[in-house]
């Protein structure tokens, strides 16, 4: 006979033990990271929006990589895999440089425009971050 009082325990612990997995110091810290990489985006993207509205560059993250993170150091830039693909590591405690990945609607296959990550309609669109490394960030 299976004592109920036992299970119910069981499954609040397991509840506990999930919960604790996902709110460790580390992932707090990951996420404050995250946070802070997409406030330095935004705040960057109002910059690039000029110059890709006044023709300078085609997209808001080539503006961001071509005049805030390129110098004589850092040239070329990839995604993890891209350079993984080459034959390439990346050097270890390397910080990749965040960037905007596609949009994501958050409404199921609406047909909008592709909107500008700091368009008034946020709520309709996600811009996630993706993270790019350096030549001077590979061996």
């Amino acid at each position: 006979m299976i004592n109920q009082n036992e299970d119910t325990t069981t499954v609040l612990e397991m509840d506990n033990v999930s919960e604790e997995k996902t709110s460790t110091p580390e992932n707090k810290s990951r996420q404050a990271r995250y946070r802070e990489a997409r406030m330095e985006l935004k705040t960057l993207s109002k910059i690039a929006r000029v110059l890709v509205k006044d023709g300078a560059f085609n997209t808001i993250n080539e503006a961001i990589i071509k005049t805030c993170y390129t110098d004589d150091t850092h040239q070329e830039f990839k995604k993890f895999h891209e350079w993984k693909k080459e034959g390439k590591m990346i050097i270890k405690g390397s910080k990749g440089f965040p960037v905007w990945t596609k949009p994501i609607d958050r409404n199921e296959n609406t047909d909008n425009e592709i909107q500008n990550p700091n368009d008034e309609n946020e709520d309709s669109t996600y811009w996630g971050i993706c993270y790019l490394f350096s030549n001077a960030q590979v061996r």
